[in-house]
């Protein structure tokens, strides 16, 4: 039963340091697309 406990727990691990990187890349990405939205307001 631990054995599974552990399987269980190692998944959810990589599972959410998985969707932290995701969510950190989507972060970037918006953050990107705001700064073009400023630049591109500035520009006009």
């Amino acid at each position: 039963i631990t054995e599974t406990n552990n399987i269980h727990r190692y998944c959810r691990r990589t599972l959410n340091t998985r969707a932290e990187a995701v969510r950190l890349r989507l972060d970037r990405f918006w953050g990107n697309v705001d700064t073009a939205r400023l630049y591109t307001f500035v520009v006009r």
